[in-house]
């Protein structure tokens, strides 16, 4: 929310109510850096419990669900949990030997990350991070001490959109692919003073010589939606991660993917999450008949649903 923006003519509402809403969102996200700045003394790596083995170890210990929180350490039983981990486990070297990385996300403290990952001695691997929100000097900081890292800054055509991904790709020497998805911004407070989710797919080895993108998909289609989540980006920079994703062998990932893009859609089209959730709770939900002749079935039943930012 760096720029200015244009509120298109054609709003159901004055001009001036759109942008005063816009800047209470920019004095949200202000608050949250201020929060973020006055933690720089404390923003170094955490280390987790080393007595609950490696992060393979966890991995395999939290099959098939595969998964984790993230330890709060003003919380100290956080870190005794088997499924509790921080950003330096994702980096963990009995994940794999790794090769380049890609963040897509919407906060990214560049200097908070890359301490993560010199805390493995990553730090001058390839990094390319895409991000939906800039922080003070972020880009001046980048060209002038990062000489690894790509990034691009994902600027909404709506300016009510945001760019609020938050996906991890990992490629290692053999070309192996491992994704987490996220709850997390890539930035102290988020990491460190609240307790997120992660999904830590299993890894995704390079298919044969000769293989086609079809070839190595999972029984739940994920390895094709995620394609096409990255290729509605339609950037550059994404090209070489394309290629590793399609490259790779996601039988083993047994959930199913469900992302949203920009634009208009309908049943049975990809990029809403909505029409998505429909779809695979129509394939695989099952819903029991009445209990009693007298009831009015799973049609009566509430809802439950969170929408949040």
């Amino acid at each position: 929310m760096g720029d200015s923006v244009e509120i298109p003519d054609n709003m159901p509402q004055p001009q001036e109510v759109y942008l005063d809403q816009l800047e209470i969102l920019k004095g949200i996200l202000k608050v949250k850096k201020e929060l973020h700045i006055s933690f720089t003394i404390e923003n170094k790596p955490v280390e987790n419990n080393h007595l609950k083995g490696t992060m393979l170890d966890r991995l395999k210990a939290n099959s098939p669900y595969n998964l984790f929180f993230t330890t709060i350490p003003k919380s100290p039983d956080t870190s005794k949990e088997q499924n509790a981990i921080t950003f330096t486990d994702l980096l963990c070297p009995s994940l794999g030997k790794l090769k380049c990385s890609l963040q897509i996300n919407f906060m990214i403290d560049i200097d908070w990350l890359l301490k993560q990952y010199k805390a493995r001695n990553l730090h001058e691997k390839p990094l390319t991070i895409l991000y939906g929100d800039d922080w003070p000097d972020m880009v001046e900081f980048m060209n002038r001490f990062c000489p690894n890292v790509k990034y691009h800054f994902v600027k909404m055509k709506d300016p009510f959109g945001c760019h609020h991904s938050k996906v991890g790709v990992y490629v290692y020497e053999d070309n192996s692919v491992r994704i987490v998805i996220s709850t997390a911004n890539l930035y102290y407070e988020d990491w460190n003073h609240y307790n997120q989710g992660l999904w830590v797919s299993p890894v995704c080895p390079k298919l044969p010589e000769g293989s086609t993108e079809k070839d190595g998909e999972s029984p739940t289609g994920f390895k094709e939606h995620f394609l096409k989540y990255l290729q509605t980006y339609n950037l550059g920079i994404l090209k070489e991660w394309i290629e590793y994703v399609k490259n790779a062998d996601f039988s083993q990932v047994k959930v199913a993917l469900v992302y949203s893009a920009p634009g208009k859609y309908y049943p049975n089209s990809n990029g809403n999450h909505l029409h998505r959730v429909a779809s695979l709770l129509s394939k695989h939900c099952n819903l029991p008949k009445k209990m009693t002749p007298n009831s009015e079935g799973p049609l009566s039943w509430g809802i439950m649903a969170q929408a949040s930012s």
